[in-house]
This record gives structure tokens, sequence and C-alpha cells, in this order.
């Protein structure tokens, strides 16, 4: 297979041998993304998503699923989710390794439900657009509404755009309908869906229009998603369009529940179809979390694990220079080899800090004026790796590691001998650093952006070195936009530090445009 910065066709074999027809992007040594569509749609829905994740490295993959686009259609009918997740699972077998799937409403239930079947992890990262394991009856009447209101076609494009103005009343309507060309196609003089019409009629209780036929139908297959979604083990994004009626806050809370490690964001101004809504917005989002858990390639994988390494190989020479007594020649000789390893990087670019802050989801989303995304319960929150205090590519910080505890945030640290302070205990002034920064980290589970404006610190006893040391912050008051968050660290069941500190909610807009 090959596969440039423009489309090129993408043929498989489904389930039972189907034809599926796709199309493929970027270079086929970087990451694998499959891009599952939904129910009516085709390859095409993805509109700009596959070039600009093909343009940041990824290898993406966009296919019509089975009887529709240009795909094959089924002459016994057979349009189940076991027959579109057994087709993904026929593209799966074909690639070197397990892909990132971005299924939206079927593509994203075909993704579970593959999942469901299979012991081990199908996926490198599964991105869910606006479909949960449950969803709500009242989204899904409409869709079916929808699907099955036209069955002998349309006069002309104009007529189908009028029909589908009425349905996404809140998109904006495009002057110009020849794209419709992708979606339907010319029959007999008339104008039709490129769906096999048996993908619903073969449905007898959504063909009933029995409210209660449905109902039984979404609850059974409600139980076997949410069983399949309690299967996944790589990390997972929930994109909810916030106008959605298809996904509700309730079915939100109850996936979440089941993939407790999932990320979860809204985008605004967008309904069911997300990515047709804002295409800017969601391919933001995708490209986010890929960043954050997908590397583009060996290249990209490398050079982060390589990062991590130098920095823990730094700390550790900080930490055995300080610790351990060393004859000159030895001393020097080191000296002379990272003088020389720090002039061959100080060649190099100089890192955009800044920009790379700038496309987090969060500051996105902040910045868009969106809530931001929370991390989820148990969630260890990847929290300024640059940091100075607990930044895990910093050479000079503690390498702390910050999980999300109910409405606390907890640190994990152990303090090494460059951070001693009166002989065999911790400086207090890495001890005040840490709380500062754990309830630094408090904020985004806060939801907040905010500055320390105030620090007091009891010190209650020694910190000791080299001991597991746990510190917890706790929001305790919240007055406009002034924070009150309380700290306290423990090595086991000793206390040896109590805080206080006072932080003032900012625009960060406003700070960002100065």
């Amino acid at each position: 297979m090959t596969a440039t910065a423009e489309p090129s066709p993408f043929r498989f074999a489904g389930n039972g041998g189907l034809a599926i027809e796709g199309e493929q992007w970027g270079d086929p040594s970087g990451a694998p993304v499959v891009l599952l569509h939904g129910g009516g749609q085709n390859r095409h829905a993805w509109k700009g998503s596959a070039a600009a994740l093909a343009r940041a490295g990824y290898y993406v993959i966009a296919y019509d699923a089975r009887g529709h686009g240009d795909s094959e259609w089924s002459a016994a009918g057979e349009y189940d989710m076991e027959d579109n997740a057994a087709d993904l699972t026929a593209l799966l077998a074909l690639l070197d390794r397990p892909p990132t799937v971005v299924g939206a409403s079927m593509g994203g239930m075909s993704s579970l439900w593959a999942q469901g079947t299979s012991d081990a992890q199908l996926y490198s990262a599964v991105v869910l657009v606006d479909v949960t394991p449950r969803m709500e009856l009242s989204g899904v009447t409409r869709i079916v509404g929808f699907m099955t209101a036209n069955p002998d076609g349309f006069d002309s494009l104009e007529q189908a755009s009028d029909v589908i103005a009425s349905y996404n009343p809140h998109r904006e309507r495009s002057g110009n309908v020849e794209g419709l060309r992708k979606v339907l196609q010319e029959r007999a003089g008339r104008w039709h869906w490129r769906w096999d019409p048996r993908f619903i009629t073969s449905k007898a209780e959504m063909m009933s229009g029995d409210p209660d036929a449905i109902e039984a139908r979404m609850a059974g297959m409600a139980q076997q998603m949410l069983t399949a979604a309690g299967r996944l083990e790589v990390p997972t994004l929930l994109i909810r369009g916030a106008q959605s009626d298809l996904v509700s806050p309730d079915t939100v809370r109850e996936f979440l529940a089941a993939v407790p490690h999932a990320a979860y964001v809204d985008v605004s101004g967008t309904g069911h179809m997300v990515a047709g809504d804002d295409n800017d917005a969601f391919t933001t989002a995708v490209l986010d979390f890929l960043h954050e858990h997908v590397p583009t390639g060996p290249t990209e994988a490398a050079e982060h694990d390589a990062r991590h390494r130098t920095a823990d190989a730094v700390r550790r020479f900080g930490h055995a220079l300080v610790h351990h007594d060393a004859p000159t020649e030895l001393l020097d000789a080191v000296a002379a080899h990272l003088s020389g390893a720090a002039d061959k990087l100080e060649r190099e670019p100089i890192r955009d800090r800044l920009a790379a802050m700038l496309s987090s989801a969060r500051v996105q989303a902040i910045m868009s004026g969106d809530p931001p995304p929370i991390p989820t319960d148990d969630a260890e929150l990847d929290f300024a790796p640059y940091s100075l205090v607990g930044g895990p590519a910093n050479p000079f910080g503690v390498d702390a590691v910050y999980i999300r505890r109910g409405s606390d945030v907890v640190a994990h640290v152990s303090l090494g001998a460059a951070f001693e302070g009166p002989p065999g205990r911790a400086h207090g002034g890495i001890v005040s650093a840490i709380v500062d920064e754990t309830m630094t980290a408090l904020l985004s589970v806060l939801g907040a952006v905010a500055f320390t404006t105030r620090l007091e610190v009891d010190y209650l006893g020694p910190t000791p070195l080299h001991t597991p040391l746990e510190f917890r912050a706790s929001l305790i008051g919240r007055v406009g936009r002034t924070l009150t968050i309380a700290c306290f660290g423990r090595s086991g069941d000793q206390e040896f530090a109590r805080a206080t500190g006072t932080f003032v909610e900012a625009d960060l807009r406003r700070l960002l445009a100065r």
C-alpha cells in the first residue's frame, strides 16, 4: 500500500468478501488512523480532517461502510452492527499495527462492537464522535425519520438541500449544492441517497415506528455496548456535539463510568454531525488527543522517549554529583563530556513552548469560550511536562506524578539527594514548590485558569529523602474569582507539611492577546 498527502484509492475485502471502497492519505510508515463514518454517510463526511491528520504525519484510511457510498451492497441485506464490526476486523488484519479508530455514530458503535468480541486490544487509541453505548430515543427517532422520509428520492439537488437544511437548522447553509453529489446519486432522473435502503428497512423495529420496539432494541444494544466499552484499555476520547439530541450529559456520565480513563470534550455550536458542523474544531480536538497519546511514527515516538530518558539521566547525574564523592579526573571527564553535549544541543532549533501550549485541548477550549476538558477520576494528569517542579522532561524537576482522586489531586514523588536541606532531609523550598504545583494541578480538575497570589506553608516536621511522599490538594473555598486551596504532605502516616494557597482566576484570552 502507498499513500500521499493527496487521497488515493484504498480497497479491501470485507466480511464475506464484500468489496469495500475507500481512500488513504499520508505515508504508510506513519501511525495508522481509521475514520469510520456514521449511518447514511460515507467517507466524504470527514471533509478536511483526513488531509489534516495526514499533514500531521499520520497514515489515514477512510472507507465507505458496506451498503454506503461506493462500497458493495449486501445481497442478503446484512447491515447489523456485527456485520460492520466484521468489516473493520478484516481491515485490521491488513495493518501492521493497531490503529487509532475515529468513529462517528454507527462507526463508533462498530469499533466498540469489534472490541467487545476480542480479548486483545484491537486499537492504539479510540475516538468516539457523538456516540455512547446508550443513546437518547428522541434523537434516534429523529434520525430514523429523516432517513426514511424520502423513499422515492428528490426531484433535484436543491430539493435535497432544503430537506437537509430543515434537519440541521443550526448549520450554516451553503449556497452551492454540487457537494451533495457525494452523498446523492442520480437514478432514472431522480436523486437518491448513496446507501442501500435495506440498511434501514432491514430493521423491522425501526420501520414499525413503535417507540417501545425501538427502545427495546436500543436497550439490548446499549448493554452489549457498555460491556464492550468496559474492555477498552487504550487512550479514549469522547467528542460530543454540544447541541446533540442523541448523546446527553446523562449518557456521557454513564460512558465515563464504564471507561473511567476516557477524556471528554464538547464542541460548541455542533449537533450530531460534529465533523460536518465545525470541521476545524473537531479536527483540532482529534489532533490534540493524538499528539498526546499516539506518536505519528517511530521517529516521533523515539524522540519523545529519548527526551524523557535524557532528562532522567541528567536528574540521576545531579543527585549522584551531590550524593557521592569522586576523584577530580572523573569529574573533569564528566564536565568535558556534558559541555560537549550542551554545545551540540545549543546548535539545534529552539522548541516553541508557547505554540505547544496553544495547541492543547485545554487552551483551545478556553480560547473558544468552551468549558475545558476535565480529567476523569483516577486519571494521571499530563501536567506541564517541562515544569521546573514536576515536569518529567525537565531534568531539574522532581518528576512528580499527579493523579485526580475524586475532587482532589494527589501528587506522588520521591526526593533525591540534590534536594537535601538539613542533613538527610529535604529542603523546605522544594516542599513549598511541590505544594504550589499540586494546587496548580488541581485547577485542571476545577476547569479554572488562575495564578497564585498567596501561599502559606506550615512545616510540621522534617521531610524525608529517598522516600515515597504524597501531596494532596483540595478546594476549600471559592468566592467570585478567588479560590482557596488546601494542601498537605505526608510520608506514610506522618504529616510533614500543611498549606493554604490563594489563587485568582484570570482571563486567558486577554493574557494571550497581550
